[in-house]
C-alpha cells in the first residue's frame, strides 16, 4: 500500500473448517477488567491492536488499523467431529478502501479421535 505505515479499516475474517469452533470463555469482572469483554471472552494475543471482534460459531472476523508490525492473530478453538477437512483461506479487506486486501492459502486439518 505504498509508503503508508498504516492501512485504516481493515476487516479480517478467519473461516473455520467443519469440526471446529472457536472457544468463547465466559469471563468474570475480575478477568483483566481493562480488557474489552470480546477479547477476555475469546483470549490469545495479537501483534495487532484490534478495536472489535466478531465471535461466530463458524468464523471470528477482527477489525482494526493494520500496521506495518502486524504478524499475527491467536485464538482457541476446540474439535467437535474427526475426519479431514479443508480450512478456508483467511482473507482481509480494507474496509473503505477496496482494492487493499489480502488471502492466506487454504490448508487441510486431519482431526482424529482421542485415544484411550
Amino acid at each position: 500500500v505504498g509508503n503508508r505505515s498504516t492501512v485504516p479499516q481493515v476487516a479480517l475474517v478467519d473461516l473455520m473448517p467443519g469440526g471446529l469452533e472457536p472457544v468463547v470463555n465466559a469471563p468474570s469482572d475480575d478477568d483483566a477488567p481493562d480488557q474489552p469483554i470480546w477479547r477476555r471472552r475469546l483470549g490469545g494475543k495479537s501483534t495487532w491492536a484490534i478495536e472489535y471482534a466478531d465471535i461466530r460459531e463458524d468464523r471470528v472476523v477482527f477489525y482494526g488499523n493494520v500496521a506495518a508490525d502486524f504478524t499475527e492473530v491467536t485464538y482457541k478453538v476446540r474439535a467437535t467431529n474427526a475426519g479431514d477437512f479443508v480450512v478456508p483461506a483467511a482473507y482481509g479487506e480494507a474496509m473503505y478502501e477496496r482494492r487493499v486486501f489480502a488471502r492466506s492459502a487454504a490448508a487441510r486439518i486431519k482431526i482424529r479421535p482421542a485415544k484411550g
